[in-house]
């Protein structure tokens, strides 16, 4: 042992060992969980009591006009006059 060092000063070994850390994946972890507490906080403020929500439905019409465009290319019109089969 070296009779430089005393028991209150630190072995060489203490100071170099790495610290567990992933740095910016860290940040970003925190970050993460901080937006899932918001939104599940205003999710649950807007939740009515009786257990529903209520909000403005908004949609892409995008996938009835294809649907439409299918069936006009499956079942292109006669005489001027589209008439697709009818489900049944």
């Amino acid at each position: 042992m070296k009779a430089d060092m005393d028991e209150t000063s630190s072995s060489p070994a203490a100071s170099t060992i790495p610290q567990t850390g992933f740095g910016k994946i860290d940040d970003l972890t925190s970050s993460v969980v901080a937006a899932i507490d918001g939104a599940r906080t205003f999710l649950f403020s807007e939740q009515h009591e009786d257990g529903y929500w209520c909000g403005e439905l908004e949609a892409d019409t995008t996938l009835e006009s294809d649907y439409i465009l299918f069936q006009l290319w499956l079942h292109p019109p006669r005489g001027g006059v589209w008439s697709p089969p009818r489900p049944e």
